[in-house]
């Protein structure tokens, strides 16, 4: 594992893999599926995520949660509470009714761990120009920081969660795309857009993960398979391998991110945007900020000011 100068993963040693592994990584992920082929597929990469989440729920220090949850110092972190208690509760309804209750505790730790990872790899995306004057537009992630990481970490247990064809995955799609045709963000036309898009896929669903070091090459395919086929109902067809995309993120976060040295008003903007998150993090309580700061790279700390 390769690590930047503050310890953060910025990838996953490929020594010691069978020919088996190396042909999955480097097999095409499918994209071109029937529904019926799309919904089966859908399934196996969800029961691969999910063991995941459980994995890494037995290494999540739930106490830490518990002991953070009284610590309110502000209306922020009164809302994100409130705001929380629904995610949980539909969580722990939808793993009754796919794991053993012995799995209940350790598969909602797996996704407070997920949320960690997800706003972990959320701080890079503040990095990118076109993505910051999206966001500048929304006003959003300044103004109401909180509320949007609530919807980010909705949206991903929403994918990783429910069937093909449910109503609130269909919801969540139909959302976003309206939302991403509103700012004129990550259009499925222009080759700029559709790269825009499928950094944005990645990160969403990808990124963060990836920042283990223990993922397996049956959990990269899985998460890289459900980022296809997610970013298929969308609209958006991204077609390569999990070595492809993983090659693709390092490529596009090397030539598209701000430089360190600019000093528009626009990296202005998405420095204070960083801020107004990190602000927000700190009143989440089923996350540990420090966790969180520990993930981030380098790089993205020197470009946003968060060191």
């Amino acid at each position: 594992m390769q690590n930047d100068k503050n310890g953060s993963s910025e990838g996953i040693s490929e020594s010691g893999l069978s020919a088996q592994e190396s042909q999955l990584l480097n097999s095409h992920l499918p994209h071109d599926l029937s529904p019926a082929e799309m919904e089966q597929a859908w399934d196996r990469y969800q029961a691969v995520i999910g063991q995941l989440l459980i994995r890494m729920g037995k290494e999540n220090k739930l106490f830490d949660s518990i002991t953070r949850t009284p610590m309110v110092t502000s209306f922020k972190g009164i809302y994100a509470r409130v705001a929380l208690l629904p995610l949980v509760f539909k969580s722990v309804l939808r793993v009754l009714g796919r794991h053993r209750v012995s799995e209940l505790v350790y598969r909602v730790a797996g996704e407070c761990s997920l949320m960690e990872l997800s706003a972990a790899a959320g701080y890079r995306t503040f990095c990118f120009p076109e993505l910051v004057k999206g966001l500048l537009k929304t006003g959003k992630m300044k103004a109401r920081s909180v509320h949007r990481m609530i919807d980010t970490f909705d949206f991903l247990n929403t994918m990783f969660q429910h069937s093909f064809n449910d109503h609130r995955v269909l919801q969540h799609i139909e959302r976003t795309n309206g939302l991403h045709a509103k700012y004129k963000v990550a259009g499925p036309h222009a080759e700029e857009a559709r790269d825009l898009f499928k950094y944005i896929a990645l990160n969403m669903f990808y990124i963060g993960p990836r920042m283990r070091h223990d993922l397996t090459p049956e959990e990269r395919h899985a998460i890289c398979g459900l980022t296809v086929l997610v970013s298929k109902r969308m609209g958006h067809s991204i077609d390569g391998t999990v070595m492809e995309f993983e090659a693709f993120i390092q490529r596009y976060e090397a030539t598209e991110m701000f430089d360190r040295d600019d000093e528009s008003v626009l990296r202005t903007r998405a420095i204070e945007i960083a801020q107004a998150s990190k602000n927000a993090l700190d009143e989440i309580p089923t996350i540990s900020p420090s966790r969180i700061h520990s993930y981030v790279p380098y790089t993205v700390k020197k470009i946003l000011k968060i060191e």
